[in-house]
């Protein structure tokens, strides 16, 4: 049964896309905040630097964005959470630039799913002694990445059991661990 046909694949509900869009837009929401915010602001502030500096960082994010440099990150501070987890090597995948845990408790699963949330957080402290508005910014367009981490949260939060097993054929929740092949 592929992922999308399985009916017990807490991805395909309509409550995981709803959340997927609304972390989307969640994690956006302080830079756009402060983007209007600041266009208020005394535009002398802004100077022709500014500008520049912001055109080459945003070009710099969106050449690595191209070659899925932060995609890899997220997916190997996953890896990393699993193995610090205490998850046995043979129960971590990967497949394409995602990396899968086959079965593990909910509580080891929240540390693995929230791990990566750390390199948005770390992105926007290194970025202040430059410039803390460009920080923010791209803190908050790497946070979006890990709109789908968040819903997975959510829904596995949600839903009762206390096993998981997130697989490239979907993300399920289970009572008893089911048998690994």
């Amino acid at each position: 049964m592929t992922r999308s046909q399985n009916p017990d694949n807490l991805q395909n509900r309509p409550a995981w896309k709803l959340f997927v869009r609304l972390f989307f837009w969640l994690t956006l929401l302080p830079a756009g905040s402060w983007l209007i915010v600041s266009s208020f602001i005394d535009p002398a502030h802004r100077n022709f630097l500014f500008f520049w500096r912001f055109l080459i960082t945003l070009a710099l994010f969106g050449l690595l964005f191209h070659f899925r440099v932060f995609r890899a990150v997220h997916e190997g501070l996953h890896a990393i959470a699993a193995h610090w987890s205490a998850v046995p090597p043979s129960f971590i995948t990967a497949r394409d630039t995602y990396v899968f845990v086959k079965i593990t408790d909910k509580k080891s699963w929240y540390k693995i799913t929230l791990y990566p949330l750390l390199f948005p957080i770390a992105v926007f402290l290194l970025f202040i002694p430059w410039n803390w508005e460009i920080g923010l910014y791209l803190a908050c367009i790497l946070a979006a990445g890990s709109c789908q981490d968040l819903a997975n949260l959510v829904m596995v939060s949600r839903t009762p059991g206390n096993w998981v097993s997130d697989t490239a054929e979907g993300l399920f929740v289970y009572n008893t661990p089911p048998p690994v092949s």
